[in-house]
């Protein structure tokens, strides 16, 4: 038996498919089993879509956020820029 690669293999699938021979006829004519063809077949095509199932995935670059600070009196307050800077202030000058 000849050992042949996983892209020698889809390359013969390839083959088969553009020959316009039906699987059989193309085993006949290239003295491959068709059988062993058939499993090899499905083997590669269940990896690929396998495969498939996993999406490389990469985390967006964090940007800094701006911060604020509030101060009255003694009280002093630092959040980032998404905070509703005037309800803050209120809510500081009732606690203050």
């Amino acid at each position: 038996m000849t050992h042949r690669t996983k892209e020698e293999w889809l390359t013969l699938f390839d083959a088969q498919i553009q020959s316009g021979l039906t699987q059989g006829e193309f085993c006949s004519e290239n003295g491959l089993s068709q059988k062993y063809f058939s499993i090899k077949k499905s083997k590669l095509k269940r990896e690929k879509s396998s495969a498939k199932a996993f999406v490389k995935v990469t985390a967006p670059v964090a940007t800094p956020l701006q911060s604020h600070i509030l101060k009255y009196g003694a009280v002093e307050l630092q959040m980032n820029s998404h905070v509703d800077v005037s309800y803050l202030a209120n809510l500081l000058k009732r606690l203050a």
